[in-house]
């Protein structure tokens, strides 16, 4: 069974997460916790979400596989499409109502991504990239439904900083793995703290590496992220013309975790040579 690539669009997609999100996104169920791990927290808003995602998606594209935070994912065919959703990206941050969270959703086939779009939940930001036409950003408004997404949306690109000095690095913290990950993650933020003019921390991976795709940032990195947390991104930062890779500077495997490194190609470069990552 296969799908027409053509008919995965922004416009298409945009309505399914904004009609998902209005309806499950609440301050109520973000209080219903199930604790999953050292500061790893699952919410009913997180599996509402994924949950409706999934039979929208599955409804109006049988043919493509489903890939979810919330899910078991055991049967996961990466040859074949596949989407790959993180509902509530910065779980943390809804609990505790700081006004950034997101939704992430990427389409990938033969494990390389084609379409990614980023929600923000309180900004109703979007940002978002199909292959080979560009990266966008845009702002939904609830008061006019009958807007089209292409229209109320205009092209994003990555800084042009090129100088580490002059460069605004979001870091992430990699907070499930403070056991393992956290001395070495002190000691490269400090490596890079005074190599750079300033680090900035939100706490939704997605929404900061949508941040370098629209040159809001000049770099972000984190350990061990989860193929959820970026695979939107890559197709987004790559249409916006920046480069995301592992931290050796290794192209990204979608089916695995992996140390994520988004940048614009100047400041990525000079970064993986000043400090060892």
């Amino acid at each position: 069974m296969s799908f027409d690539l053509n008919s995965i669009t922004i416009e298409n997609i945009l309505p399914v997460i904004q009609e998902v999100a209005d309806k499950y996104l609440t301050r109520e169920d973000s209080q219903h916790i199930t604790v999953k791990g050292d500061s790893n927290f699952v919410t009913e808003v997180d599996t509402n979400i994924e949950k409706a995602m999934k039979e929208r998606l599955s409804s109006l594209y049988p043919a493509i596989q489903f890939m979810g935070e919330e899910s078991d994912n055991q049967d996961i065919d990466f040859s074949n499409p596949l989407w790959i959703l993180d509902p509530v990206d910065g779980t943390s941050n809804l609990i505790h109502d700081f006004h950034n969270s997101s939704m992430s959703l990427a389409l990938a086939v033969e494990k390389q991504v084609v379409f990614g779009v980023i929600y923000h939940y309180s900004t109703k930001e979007y940002f978002y990239a199909k292959k080979g036409e560009g990266a966008f950003v845009g702002a939904a408004d609830k008061t006019s439904p009958e807007i089209i997404p292409s229209t109320n949306s205009t092209p994003i690109h990555v800084s042009n900083t090129t100088e580490l000095s002059r460069s605004l690095v979001s870091f992430g913290t990699s907070p499930y793995d403070k056991a393992t990950l956290g001395e070495k993650n002190c000691e490269t933020l400090k490596q890079i703290f005074f190599l750079c003019e300033d680090i900035r921390r939100i706490g939704s991976a997605a929404i900061e590496l949508a941040y370098v795709a629209a040159g809001r940032v000049d770099i972000y990195l984190e350990r061990n992220l989860k193929p959820w947390d970026y695979a939107a991104a890559i197709i987004i930062i790559e249409e916006a013309g920046g480069i995301i890779t592992d931290y050796q500077g290794q192209a990204i495997d979608i089916s695995k975790p992996c140390d994520i490194l988004a940048a614009n190609k100047v400041v990525h470069a000079k970064l993986r040579e000043k400090i060892v990552l």
